[in-house]
């Protein structure tokens, strides 16, 4: 019952990020449209102050920077859906090739800290949850709070000043220490702090549903009826 209500939620954050993304990316857009900052120059470089306030809007024109703010979106939706992601002027390279650069060093953060946040999350869960009213059970309660208010960057900033700076245990960052080639041993030593920090900021829901789910279990008839049965408590757990 824990894992099928964490699916649940689970199912429903990915279901709200699809208006979410929406809202945000229209936002950008309109944001973007509303600045005072000529994305031209940005594409030109020097070249822009050679140019003649003619030359410029032509183009402008030429490359659609002055179409409304709501079609440029309606054109990068279109594109998005047909799988084109784009050009990177910061990177000046296509946005699907630095993604495809760096998506496997995501995968590698991002499955082992949901990994260690599910255990986490069922352990200390399923714990408060059969003793509600323990001082572990406020414990957990109060650190998932603390954690679901704080900002990951706030999380990260924290733990990099403790962890790296104050007490130099891990790596700020990177992969590997400078000049020297990635190793398995190196990796795992620098990934310890991100993969915590993506860790814990995934905690707090996922402990809050397992807790709830087991003092709704526990107060169900299924269980009373073992305990009535005179089953032992760690066979009903």
């Amino acid at each position: 019952m824990t894992l099928s209500r964490i699916g649940r939620m689970t199912v429903r954050r990915l279901a709200w990020s699809v208006p979410v993304v929406v809202l945000v990316s229209l936002a950008v857009f309109a944001l973007a449209a509303a600045s005072p900052l000529d994305p031209l120059e940005a594409v030109l470089g020097d070249r822009y102050q050679r140019l003649t306030p003619e030359q410029r809007a032509q183009i402008g024109h030429a490359s659609g920077m002055d179409a409304p703010w709501w079609q440029a979106w309606w054109w990068w939706l279109g594109d998005l859906l047909q799988g084109d992601l784009g050009f990177s002027r910061v990177f000046r390279q296509p946005v699907a090739e630095v993604l495809a650069q760096r998506v496997g060093w995501t995968v590698l953060l991002t499955v082992p800290a949901l990994l260690l946040a599910l255990l986490l999350g069922l352990v200390g869960g399923v714990a408060a949850g059969l003793r509600p009213g323990s001082w572990w059970a406020r414990t957990v309660a109060g650190v998932a709070m603390v954690l679901q208010a704080l900002p990951p960057y706030v999380l990260a900033l924290v733990g990099v000043l403790l962890l790296s700076v104050t007490w130099g245990l891990l790596p700020t960052g990177g992969m590997g220490r400078p000049g020297e080639a990635v190793t398995a041993s190196g990796l795992v030593r620098h990934a310890v702090l991100p993969v915590t920090v993506l860790a814990l900021s995934q905690v707090p829901w996922l402990l809050l549903a397992a807790r709830e789910s087991v003092v709704e279990t526990a107060a169900s008839d299924a269980v009373r009826g073992a305990r009535a049965r005179g089953l032992s408590p760690r066979t009903v757990r």
